[in-house]
């Protein structure tokens, strides 16, 4: 599992998407606003509060 490879959807409550990203952007992961200069990306969420 790479971001060459992977893409996360993450949804639901704010603690379980910060959670998650605190996991997986020190691994490299880009956020959707964070597209790289080919325009991928790998993490897309969605917070219910």
């Amino acid at each position: 599992v790479t971001p060459d490879n992977t893409i996360f959807y993450v949804c639901g409550w704010q603690g379980t998407v910060d959670g998650v990203l605190d996991y997986v952007r020190p691994k490299g992961f880009l956020l959707e606003k964070e597209k790289d200069k080919k325009g991928n990306f790998s993490v897309k969420f969605e917070s219910y509060g």
